[in-house]
């Protein structure tokens, strides 16, 4: 796959903005999990490479070619695993969705592909994917956690139910190769763990993946050296960042995204870490506690509604950030400190991620309305 080339600063969005939430493929009910059908554009990549027929996969879709080439286009997420078993069989490959996730490029993701080349270090990367992980899919939720000297990442599946090897393999494959393309060399996880049994062949599965594999896990979870963290990526350029985020945040909005506080839960939820941030960012632990569950019990209804005690911690700061600013009895360090944050750079950099401002800026800004 080629390398980033670099890229002008002066950039303006080539999409409309006001299209995107209309987008619906018949397949795709809104109420249920779907994934954009530029994320599959790997896949058809792949079966192109071997000059096989993406008729009878499109037909599992209902698509036509022209329509692919939409990136915005849903598809049912359940779909996936019949469009590879079908590939499968055009094929003969016994691997194609891992074959497949080799040839996808980070343009195929549109606008979080955009976003990913302003990214200068990887753990920029994983903060994005954290945060807009969604305008791809809503069937998957991938947890990230720094823990000990790891990164650790966890798939859940909305609804709990997981996905075929294909596509379970197609998308770990995935991420891998853009992470490995943008960083500009190769790395691999220290261990995976992978739900499905051991195929009987696992070379390839090997040779992809590079690490140590423990077959019929309970969960599809993947560990980094946590080092990884701070290495830079090829080419990343934070110019356009501000303007790409905003419309990240306005898809987020149009897909009615953002959690309902009508659930008791969500709200409870919500009340706990507002309460607990002052002494530092609760851990889910403690949250968890709080609310008289399990961790998992936890993490399991977060993910029933396509969420992550992650995303709850940023959502509730986010709130409670807009409101505090707002008092001027607050210095902005004060304000840093209610939010749990370590200092103020940190409240800046948050603020700018949240409201594309600085708390300054939204200050004076909200006051002279």
């Amino acid at each position: 796959m080629p390398r980033r080339e670099s890229r002008e600063r002066n950039w303006t969005p080539p999409w409309p903005t006001a299209s995107f939430a209309g987008v619906m493929h018949r397949h795709s009910d809104p109420a249920r999990p779907y994934i954009l059908s530029g994320y599959l554009r790997g896949l058809f990549a792949y079966l192109q490479s071997r000059h096989a027929s993406i008729e009878p996969v499109l037909e599992v879709i209902g698509l036509s070619e022209a329509a692919l080439r939409d990136p915005d286009q849903r598809i049912d997420h359940d779909l996936q695993d019949e469009m590879f078993r079908v590939a499968e069989q055009v094929t003969g490959d016994a691997n194609v969705g891992l074959h497949a996730g080799e040839m996808t490029h980070v343009m195929h993701f549109g606008l979080i592909g955009l976003l990913a080349m302003t990214c200068d270090t990887v753990r920029e990367l994983v903060d994005l994917h954290s945060r807009f992980q969604r305008l791809i899919t809503t069937g998957v939720v991938v947890h990230y956690v720094e823990r000990g000297d790891e990164l650790v990442g966890e798939a859940s599946y909305v609804g709990g139910t997981r996905s075929s090897r294909h596509t379970m393999e197609y998308n770990t494959a995935t991420h891998l190769t853009i992470a490995r393309l943008m960083a500009g060399f190769e790395f691999s996880a220290a261990r995976m763990e992978i739900p499905y049994p051991e195929p009987a062949d696992t070379s390839e599965q090997q040779r992809v993946f590079g690490c140590p594999i423990h077959y019929g896990a309970e969960r599809l979870c993947f560990y980094f050296p946590r080092f990884l963290l701070d290495a830079p990526l090829v080419g990343g350029n934070s110019g356009s960042r501000p303007a790409l985020e905003l419309e990240a945040r306005r898809r987020l909005e149009a897909l009615g995204v953002p959690l309902p506080d009508e659930s008791p839960e969500i709200a409870h939820l919500k009340r706990i870490v507002g309460d607990g941030l002052r002494h530092g960012p609760p851990g889910i632990d403690d949250a968890a506690a709080a609310l008289g569950i399990s961790v998992r019990k936890l993490q399991r209804r977060l993910e029933a509604v396509g969420s992550s005690y992650r995303e709850i911690l940023d959502v509730t700061r986010r709130a409670m950030a807009e409101q505090y600013i707002l008092d001027e009895s607050l210095s902005q360090v004060d304000v840093a400190l209610l939010l749990g944050f370590a200092d103020q750079s940190a409240l800046h950099r948050a603020f700018r991620r949240w409201f594309d401002t600085t708390p300054g800026e939204y200050r004076a800004l909200r006051r002279s309305r």
